[in-house]
């Protein structure tokens, strides 16, 4: 059995709602956020990896500074 222990590199998901006032993404930012997930679970299963506990906390979003 393989595990990947990864940094935390930003706020997650559950988070970012709370700070909206509305306590909801519109939908662009909905499809956008959908569609990285997607990508992103697509390229773990591609390595045979499988992520067992999807939930807003688990869902970590960078500010997209990639100098670091």
């Amino acid at each position: 059995m393989a595990y990947i222990v990864m940094v935390k590199n930003g706020p997650n998901l559950k988070h970012l709602i709370r700070k909206c006032k509305s306590r909801r993404f519109s939908i662009k930012t909905t499809l956008q956020i959908g569609i990285q997930m997607i990508e992103r679970l697509e390229s773990l299963h591609h390595y045979g990896y499988l992520h067992l506990d999807l939930k807003p906390d688990n869902i970590l979003l960078s500010s997209g500074d990639r100098s670091s």
